[in-house]
């Protein structure tokens, strides 16, 4: 049976990118657009998902899975102990109800 392309994978591997991004925004530690890992890492996975279509097996399909495989390494080495994974999901909420997240984290809850 043919594996469907992951696009949800990917798009959940891109939510996580977003989140860890917004996370860092806040605290003012990301780069520049065009060199921020994070940003240069979300868009190689956003890429990927133009291969959807093509079938399982195919050069096209496989050259989709080792992109998005490659952008996931590169996550890996870009999370560091600076991450706090909390301070992602509270921008997330954030994002979700349209409330401000201040520095330091803990979306304004005290």
């Amino acid at each position: 049976m043919p594996r469907p392309y992951p696009v949800k994978e990917i798009r959940d591997a891109l939510g996580l990118v977003r989140l860890l991004y917004l996370a860092r925004k806040v605290q003012g530690l990301v780069e520049p657009p065009a060199s921020d890992p994070l940003v240069l890492i979300g868009r190689e996975l956003r890429a990927t998902l133009a291969y959807a279509e093509e079938p399982e097996g195919s050069p096209a399909y496989e050259a989709g899975i080792t992109r998005a495989v490659h952008a996931l390494q590169r996550l890996e080495g870009a999370i560091t102990l600076r991450d706090d994974l909390g301070d992602a999901a509270l921008a997330g909420e954030a994002r979700i109800t349209g409330r401000q997240i201040r520095k330091g984290g803990k979306g304004g809850r005290h």
